[in-house]
């Protein structure tokens, strides 16, 4: 079963030369496709914060563990990606030292 759209009122709002290109149009709908080590990656962070070999007392120390598995492991990744991961990983490790005082 699959969708189908009637190309012509399609067209009429947007004639053939306003579209944009697929490669455009992919970067629309969702950004850059998710590279397939990314989970690995984050279960990685989180088993090594579970068992202590990583004790996070900043974002930034996230953020370099992140950046070295993927550089052992042969990943590319940026450091914007890294940060954003870190962000978040950071905040729930916060957030747990937080209840965890209480």
């Amino acid at each position: 079963m699959g969708i189908h759209f009637l190309l012509e009122p399609i067209e009429a709002v947007w004639p053939p030369s306003a579209k944009t290109s697929d490669a455009s149009a992919a970067m629309i709908a969702g950004g850059r496709p998710r590279a397939e080590f990314h989970d690995e990656l984050m279960c990685s962070i989180w088993q090594q914060i579970y068992e202590g070999d990583l004790r996070p007392n900043r974002q930034a120390d996230i953020e370099r563990a992140i950046l070295n598995w993927a550089n052992v492991k042969g990943h590319v990744l940026s450091e914007s990606s890294a940060r954003k991961k870190a962000r978040m990983i950071w905040a729930a490790v916060s957030q747990q030292d937080k209840n965890s005082r209480k």
